[in-house]
């Protein structure tokens, strides 16, 4: 059963719906497969994409919320009005995070890492996710301490514990 976030959001979060105009926008970068196919078609094909994921997302985990990541400077202050992605976190036992995206033109920059890093300290407790295997980003949640625990032969299931080093989980 979902929990209630803890209170006050970590710099560089804030909170929205699932249909932001932002989270859209991020959502089709990441599916630049259909951007070769002509309008209206391609707009048709996100957009039921979109509306399907969202109905999958609120199936399985009813009560997730919806956060916009804000770039954060040097000093861990959130930059304002410089959003560069957002992440979807259930927050049952344990915390799931159930999408999380950056821009494409953010990406590589330790952004997507500084907001992880805010995700685990704010949770405070174990956090899961689900990345496609092959993904690049199974490369940052295994530099956040996130190690496999289970999967499929599509996706790998990862857990992050607070307070244990990455050797020690099972």
């Amino acid at each position: 059963m979902s929990q209630p976030p803890p209170p006050d959001l970590p710099p560089g979060w804030q909170e929205t719906g699932p249909d932001d105009p932002f989270v859209r926008l991020v959502s089709e970068r990441h599916r630049a497969h259909l951007n070769a196919l002509p309008e209206p078609t391609r707009r048709l094909m996100h957009d039921l994409q979109h509306r399907a994921q969202q109905q999958a997302y609120r199936a399985q985990y009813p009560a997730h919320r919806t956060y916009l990541l804000s770039r954060l400077t040097p000093d861990g202050a959130a930059a304002r009005d410089e959003v560069i992605g957002y992440a979807l976190v259930d927050w049952g036992e344990p915390v799931t995070l159930i999408d999380f995206a950056v821009h494409p033109d953010e990406q590589g920059r330790g952004q997507g890492g500084a907001a992880l890093a805010a995700l685990q300290t704010w949770a405070g407790r174990a956090v899961v996710l689900n990345v496609a295997r092959g993904n690049r980003a199974e490369r940052l949640y295994r530099r956040a301490g996130f190690q496999p625990c289970g999967g499929d032969e599509l996706n790998l299931q990862m857990r992050w514990v607070p307070g244990r080093s990455a050797g020690s989980l099972p």
